[in-house]
């Protein structure tokens, strides 16, 4: 498991200025770890034909992933209903597809809506196929300052490995967002549902923020593990047995 620590300070006006007009609506926090969830797959040995974007929440990460790979056939599927083109709703804990099927899963900060983690973990084993990539982002345990229950880094690893992916590598990342006032800070945070982690510390009040307004740091996880590949009959050993009479 390979630990990477890193901590950024980012403008939430500048990285607000970086969306597309399609997708204005997202937190800048999506498209943020979209595209370097993606710059993941260097040094991957992987060209997916068929890719999964799971828990595509908005589709910011599709450009990426067509950047990327520009001949992928890539199905998006979500837990809630989205106006078409974006994504069409699926179950985590039943994917709609036959096992063996998909080269590739990628999921960006998603998996922590998802639990037991453990039983999506499995079922993403199911539907890929031998040698295929698993490959996402979550929240991890230092979002909040701490104050949350989004996993830890190691734990997730852990599950990866029960569960029967090969060679997982665990990276984690904080991202620190400054936010002018309350208002746009509880805009961002109901608009993704976060506000229940976050409890009743913001206040309304303008005059309880400083000049320097109000930092929010986001401990990101990146992880990826592989399906085991098919074994042949060539690999299994014939042991003879004697059995006395």
């Amino acid at each position: 498991m390979r630990i990477k620590e890193e901590t950024l300070s980012l403008s939430l006006k500048a990285a607000r200025s970086r969306l597309s007009d399609k997708l204005h609506s997202e937190l800048p926090l999506h498209q943020e770890i979209a595209e370097r969830l993606v710059e993941h797959f260097d040094g991957l040995r992987l060209s997916p034909q068929l890719l999964l974007n799971l828990g595509a929440g908005g589709s910011c990460l599709s450009p990426f992933l067509k950047a990327r790979f520009p001949q992928v056939c890539e199905i998006a599927l979500d837990v809630i209903p989205l106006e078409p083109p974006f994504s069409i709703t699926m179950d985590p804990f039943f994917l709609p597809f036959q096992s063996n099927t998909l080269d590739a899963v990628v999921s960006n900060l998603g998996l922590f809506w998802f639990e037991p983690r453990k039983e999506v973990f499995s079922e993403i084993l199911r539907v890929l196929k031998p040698e295929g990539l698993f490959l996402f982002s979550t929240l991890g345990a230092g979002t909040f300052h701490g104050e949350n229950a989004f996993p830890d880094m190691h734990d997730v690893g852990d599950d990866l490995q029960q569960v029967g992916f090969l060679n997982p590598v665990m990276e984690m990342e904080t991202l620190t967002f400054e936010y002018d006032s309350p208002s746009l800070l509880l805009e961002d945070l109901t608009q993704w549902e976060l506000t229940p982690w976050l409890g009743e510390n913001i206040s309304q009040d303008e005059k309880d923020f400083s000049s320097q307004g109000l930092p929010l740091c986001f401990e990101i996880i990146y992880g990826h593990g592989w399906k085991p590949p098919l074994r042949t009959s060539s690999q299994f050993k014939t042991i003879p047995i004697k059995v006395k009479s």
